[in-house]
């Protein structure tokens, strides 16, 4: 499963990644505002699924209605918020951003997070980065079901 979060989900680099995604096999939920993002992030924690799901995130989504201006910097960082609301359910979950420009803060942000990167959107093919989901989900899979098995 992958979890898309994007204010603008036709735009062509969102659009192609979930075709390719798609086209795999690999089952997308798409949520366009930070309402749906909160709803489907706690879904699949109450799953338990949450920590087997690649979510790939937008930096830049207005903060809608349970987000403030301030905590978001007026949607700047909405992002950089779900991470962390994220990260507080499920610290090993998988999550790329998905953003348009380089951001020291959103790399200080998840500095030495290993599970998680930042794909600028202009320097990688839309299939590169649907390939390194694909991986990386595969990856969370297994370690999440040897986990269960060591139980």
């Amino acid at each position: 499963m992958v979890l898309m979060i994007d204010d603008l989900p036709d735009r062509s680099m969102v659009r192609l990644v979930r075709a390719e995604l798609e086209r795999a096999g690999v089952s997308v939920i798409m949520a366009s505002t930070t309402e749906a993002a909160l709803r489907e992030i706690s879904a699949l924690s109450d799953r338990g699924t949450l920590r087997e799901t690649f979510i790939l995130i937008d930096v830049m989504i207005p903060h809608g209605d349970q987000l403030g201006p301030a905590e978001t910097e007026n949607g700047h960082s909405t992002g950089l918020v779900l991470y962390d609301k994220i990260r507080e359910l499920a610290p090993d979950c998988e999550v790329a951003f998905l953003t348009h420009r380089t951001d020291p803060a959103v790399e200080r942000h998840m500095s030495g997070d290993r599970h998680a990167r930042v794909f600028v959107k202009t320097d990688w093919l839309f299939s590169d980065i649907a390939e390194y989901v694909i991986e990386r989900r595969a990856q969370a899979k297994q370690r999440v079901e040897l986990e269960a098995r060591d139980e």
